[in-house]
């Protein structure tokens, strides 16, 4: 009957073992004590199979108790399991077999785990008693045929009769012997050291273990038979044969080939007998062992040994590397904890096949990795009933899952895009296929706006911010838009890149951002964006990819959308068109007609020579109103027909607001008293008397508006004045009129319009004026618009762009020579922005330079021909009247001296080139760097070296 010897300092433990093995082993006797001194005496007198040692007891611990019993000759075979609460770690595995014990149970006590180690201690058990009772055995046979063999020998010459029965039973005994025996001579040297050894003797088992026949070494020695033979053969043996004690040992003969396990021992003067056995197989075996466990860690397919329990109990290294967990958190909980949850409950059907006895094939989950991300598996798993465990192999098969979602998105998204109608259903389907394979929580798509530079929403998804319309500067966005690259970012480099750029981020920070551009026809029309607030690694290479070509496809839904609204509009247009054109045309019947029927009607009155001198004088007023009526109609026509055909020109020039508007005043308030209603005028204080534009044009744009008012206008005022915004001066003509009504309010500005389409209406007039007041406005790169309510009256604004004129000559009367004797030199700045002249000047303003300013071209021409001694020109090379390259080539002309540096924003190298052909002598760029235009200064100005 097998005895298992239990040790721990608490009871509990041991009543909790002592039921296991009773329950699993009803044969088995179970000893317990509950300190280490007491297991140590109890298992000296009761000598048991296995010993299972707690390692944390007072007094003695384990590994001190395992430490007294291997030293123990009589208790050192015996199985050691240590069962323990400490956390399984490389040091004390290494403590625990330096102590000499041979497994590990972790508590709490897995039975299943328990049982299996006690069928494991037991074999080696019983191994360890066969292999100490047989060397035991062999042991006493070779003593006591020893013994025979002396007794013999002394008894040879009184016994030779019983010595030959007796060699006759030995002969019989040894050559029966499964295990070879040899018995040699040992040969020493003068110095009485072993050198060789003859074979005196050799059974039956030795030929056929080694290979040497006995009729080829009988009488030689081993260096004879065996030449390579390896010297630690002839040291062991002549350690035996020269001090008595016996050797048994492992080891490799290289001529032989073979692995043998040796029991050497002295049987008389200068002699010794071996006892070998073959274990060539067992080291094969063993070597075997090592193969499989080094393809075991270093395969890169995941391989695992998992109970029918639910827990891993053994994990190659390719678990950590592909899921992140150490193999000790994988080890301590049921694996299905690390299974998505979506896939947990097929897992566990999955296992239940198997632990019912079925192989399994390509079974596919999802594993929740340490860092959050989750991986497909495939797994090939059959279960090993008999120990209830199972082995599974599992390959990442996370890529190949992602392709075949990233095909399935594109194609639900091209469905979609083939029979959607309205763009925004299309990307909420983009957005819903999106989540499948990434972060699409927070999407959106926006249209960008080059002449506003704005984007606007086509959809807006997002957890933190709503937008409906944003500036493209300084967003992510519109860098996206820039740049017609795609972005992928983290919240760290956002931080950084706002920081070294100076840009105030707009919305949520989040921690990762991934933003595409949408183009039509090779130009980025829009904008598609992810974001995650909550994961940095949500995106990647492949997500870009994938986002691209889905902005792709939402490209070629937008052109098919916008084709099918032109068409539409185009159709409306046509319609529309085509009423305008039957309106239009009744109407210049009747703005020609009507004058003309007065002119012809009249003329033949006049004929009458009965006619007095009043009413020869009223017909002429009458004829002379309606000639000026008819010219005003052609002349609208004319007008309009120069606008359609392309041959109205701007013509910039200086032009004094004040003048215009007073001589507007002037020429309408005859009218405006005739109806009896006031004109008023108001001109900002702010505003230069004299700036750049088209006198042509404002004359034009002012004479519509004021005489519209005047026409719809039967009581109370008309107010025309100006004032500036932003960079624009804003003119505007406000009357207490009848008004327009908002659904008219565009459509006046469209040609052949009027508010009143009715062909009843009261006032007359072509329908031409306020479309060339809009045409008027286009040219000079301003717009206009109107701001009214019907029966209160209408104001109508129109901007141009605002470009003072102003000769700044700051030409010092003191002397240009210092008291030093350097000459101070003059710098004349021709620069129509503000800012950029403001800028230059500061810049310039720690220096001993005196500055004159012009505001374009024709001024620095004029300058330079008043001023030769200027020495520098900074000629910005876009400005108005003459610009830059112009002015150069010009004042070239008549002064080769004078130094002129190009400034401009222009980056081309072309725009150099052409700039140092038209006479500069460098170039700077905007923004201007104030150390670059320092050092050109210096350059050229070689006279000058106060910097």
């Amino acid at each position: 009957m097998a005895k298992i010897l239990a040790i721990d300092d608490i009871q509990d433990n041991l009543i909790s073992i002592k039921a296991i093995i009773a329950d699993a082993f009803p044969d088995i006797e179970v000893y317990t004590a509950l300190s280490g001194r007491q297991g140590v005496e109890l298992a000296r007198r009761v000598i048991p199979d296995i010993i299972l040692l707690d390692i944390l007891m007072p007094g003695m611990d384990g590994y001190e108790v395992c430490k007294v019993i291997k030293s123990d000759p009589k208790l050192e075979d015996i199985p050691v399991v240590f069962v323990t609460a400490l956390k399984e770690s490389r040091q004390n595995r290494i403590q625990a077999l330096e102590a000499g014990a041979e497994a590990f149970l972790t508590k709490p006590i897995d039975e299943t785990e328990m049982i299996s180690q006690i069928k494991a201690m037991l074999k080696i058990r019983a191994a360890n008693v066969f292999k100490r009772d047989e060397k035991i055995r062999l042991e006493a046979l070779v003593k006591s045929r020893t013994q025979e063999l002396e007794r013999e020998l002394n008894d040879r010459i009184k016994a030779d009769e019983e010595v030959r029965n007796s060699e006759e039973k030995h002969r019989a005994l040894v050559n029966q012997m499964q295990l070879g025996l040899a018995v040699h001579k040992i040969i020493l040297n003068k110095k009485g050291e072993a050198v060789d050894y003859l074979f005196l003797d050799v059974n039956p088992a030795y030929e056929r273990i080694t290979g040497l026949k006995k009729e080829r070494v009988i009488g030689r020695r081993v260096l004879e038979v065996l030449p390579n033979i390896e010297k630690i053969w002839i040291e062991k043996y002549g350690n035996v044969a020269l001090t008595g004690e016996p050797a048994s040992f492992e080891s490799y003969a290289r001529e032989l080939g073979r692995y043998f396990n040796v029991i050497a021992y002295k049987n008389r003067e200068n002699e010794f007998a071996v006892i070998v056995e073959d274990i060539t197989g067992k080291k094969a075996f063993e070597e075997k062992l090592k193969t499989s466990d080094k393809i075991f860690n270093h395969v890169l397919d995941m391989i695992c040994i998992a109970g029918f329990d639910g827990f891993f109990k053994e994990l190659n290294p390719s678990w950590e590397r592909e899921l992140g967990w150490s193999k000790e958190e994988l080890l301590s909980k049921p694996y299905v904890e690390f299974v998505h949850p979506l896939d947990r409950d097929l897992t566990e059907n999955i296992t239940k096949t198997i632990v019912g006895g079925r192989e399994v094939y390509r079974f596919e989950n999802r594993y929740i990795c340490k860092d959050g991300s989750v991986k497909w598996l495939s797994w090939n798993s059959y279960p090993y009933k008999e120990d209830n465990i199972m082995f599974g192999v599992a390959r990442d098969i996370t890529k190949d899952k992602r392709d075949e979602q990233i095909q399935q998105v594109l194609y639900e998204v091209s469905r979609a895009s083939a029979n959607a109608i309205l763009l925004v259903d299309i990307l909420r389907v983009v957005r819903s296929e999106l989540c499948k394979v990434l972060d699409a929580n927070n999407f959106f798509v926006a249209s960008y706006n080059p002449e506003t530079d704005k984007l606007k929403k086509i959809i807006f998804l997002d957890d933190n911010d709503k937008f409906e319309e944003w500036e493209a500067k300084d967003t992510l966005s519109g860098l996206v838009i820039k740049t017609e690259k795609s972005i992928l970012t983290s919240k760290e480099e956002i931080i950084q890149f706002a920081k070294e750029y100076g840009i105030k981020l707009t919305g949520t920070l989040c921690e990762s951002w991934l933003g595409v551009p949408i183009f039509i026809e090779h130009k980025a029309i829009g904008v598609m964006v992810v974001q995650s607030y909550t994961d940095k690694n949500a995106y990647d290479a492949k997500s870009m990819r994938l986002m691209e070509m889905i902005a792709h496809e939402i490209a070629i839904v937008m052109q098919r959308i916008s084709m099918i609204e032109n068409l539409i509009r185009a159709k409306e247009r046509a319609e529309e068109s085509d009423r305008l054109k039957t309106a239009f045309l009744a109407n210049m019947s009747h703005e020609i007609r009507t004058p003309m029927n007065g002119i012809m009607g009249f003329l033949q009155l006049l004929n009458d020579v009965d006619l007095t001198s009043d009413d020869r004088q009223y017909y002429f007023e009458i004829i002379n109103k309606s000639g000026e009526r008819l010219l005003s109609t052609i002349n609208d026509i004319i007008e309009i027909s120069k606008i359609e055909s392309g041959q109205l020109n701007v013509i910039y020039s200086n032009v004094n607001i004040k003048e215009i508007l007073n001589f507007h005043y002037k020429f309408f308030i005859n009218q405006t008293e005739e109806k009896g209603i006031s004109l008023l005028l108001k001109n900002s204080e702010e505003i230069a008397d004299v700036i750049v534009s088209d006198q042509h044009i404002l004359d034009g744009i002012l004479t519509n508006l004021i005489k519209n008012a005047i026409k719809f206008t039967d009581s109370g005022e008309i107010e025309v004045g100006t004032y500036l915004k932003d960079e624009s001066i804003i003119f505007y003509v406000r009357d207490t009129g009848i008004g327009i009504s908002k659904t008219r309010q565009e459509a006046i500005f469209e040609r052949f319009v009027q508010a009143d389409l009715d062909y009843k209406r009261p006032h007359e007039g072509s329908g031409l004026g306020l479309s060339i007041v809009k045409a008027y406005s286009h040219l000079m790169k301003g717009e206009v618009w109107v701001e009214s309510e019907e029966g209160r009256g209408s104001t109508f604004y129109f901007a141009v762009p605002y470009i003072p004129v102003i000769l700044k000559r700051e030409i010092p009367s003191d002397k240009s020579i210092r008291a030093d004797g350097e000459r101070i030199h003059k710098i004349l700045i021709a620069e129509d922005d503000e800012i950029s002249y403001k800028l230059l000047e500061k810049i310039l303003s720690d220096e001993k330079f005196t500055i004159i300013h012009v505001w374009n071209g024709e001024e620095a021409v004029c300058v330079m021909r008043d001023d030769p001694e200027i020495s520098m020109i900074l000629m910005d090379l876009r400005m108005p009247l003459t610009d830059g390259l112009d002015a150069a080539k010009k004042i070239r002309q008549f002064n080769k001296t004078v130094k002129i540096i190009a400034v401009t924003v222009n980056a081309f190298s072309i725009d150099k080139e052409i700039a140092l052909n038209s006479g500069c002598d460098d170039y700077v760029l905007k923004p201007v760097n104030k150390k670059l235009l320092i050092d050109i200064i210096k350059k050229h100005l070689t006279g000058y070296s106060n910097f």
